[in-house]
């Protein structure tokens, strides 16, 4: 799987979420935002790049559970990123140098 397929029902099925009329759009912006925070990560401008990498849709994945998991309107002082995702994220990081 690439991170391209991933779509709003797979989100769903990985965090265990039931898909409603409400449950959808925030399911697209937890998907757009790991997506985004994955590009940000890697320094990377382009998504279709994170297709070239066979681990990264549970990257995403992960970092979807954790988004969504951990809705809050406030700031975290000690917010830790998602482990796997920092793992994943790590090895294919170029803005690391």
């Amino acid at each position: 799987m690439k991170v391209s397929e991933l779509n709003f029902d797979i989100v769903s099925n990985y965090i265990r979420v039931d898909v409603t009329a409400d449950t959808k759009p925030i399911l697209d912006m937890v998907l757009s935002a790991a997506i985004s925070y994955c590009m940000t990560y890697m320094g990377i401008a382009d998504k279709t790049t994170l297709d070239d990498y066979e681990d990264m849709p549970i990257a995403v994945l992960s970092l979807c559970g954790e988004f969504y998991d951990n809705r809050t309107f406030t700031a975290v002082e000690n917010a830790v990123v998602n482990p796997t995702a920092q793992a994943i994220l790590d090895k294919y990081s170029v803005n690391l140098l």
